[in-house]
């Protein structure tokens, strides 16, 4: 596979409103902020006219926030590419949230050195009262419940300490 990563365009836009057309809510709910994620600025990872995977991400200050990762298929560096063209364009940090039950997700971020920035139980309370079709149970029947903040700080490409 030969990954190209750009900036979304707008053809990549309407792929992922069909993405968002089959089952997947246009809103992304964090502690900070809900965000319509066709409205975001992104990156998508091309190889050669396919894409297989995209990215979204809000800057507010000096806080960049990755919203929404997606990789078409696992195990071919797609969701290592993308994060890196984030980590390339942000100037100071980058965070994102997932939930509990999203383990895959928790090993994938843990090994490219992001780290655990905050813990909100019962996060997902909250967004279920903007977001009422989350569900209870999320993967592997674990309830879905809390949300894991990560961070990285990109300035020296090393996590920040305490």
């Amino acid at each position: 596979m030969d990954i190209q990563v750009v900036p979304l365009t707008d053809s990549d836009r309407d792929q992922l409103a069909g993405v968002i057309s089959t089952g997947r809510s246009p809103l992304v709910v964090t502690p900070f902020q809900t965000y319509d994620i066709q409205s975001l600025n992104g990156f998508a990872a091309r190889d050669g006219d396919l894409v297989v995977g995209m990215s979204t991400y809000a800057i507010e200050g000096f806080r960049c926030e990755i919203v929404t990762l997606d990789a078409f298929g696992e195990g071919h560096g797609v969701g290592t590419a993308l994060v890196d063209a984030i980590q390339a364009f942000a100037v100071q940090q980058a965070c994102l949230f997932t939930t509990n039950h999203n383990l895959r997700a928790q090993h994938f971020y843990r090994r490219r050195v992001f780290r655990v920035r905050a813990f909100y139980p019962d996060g997902m309370d909250a967004v279920r009262k903007i977001k009422p079709e989350v569900p209870i149970t999320g993967n592997h029947g674990i309830p879905l419940r809390d949300m894991i903040e990560f961070e990285m700080d990109l300035r020296s490409g090393a996590c920040r300490t305490p």
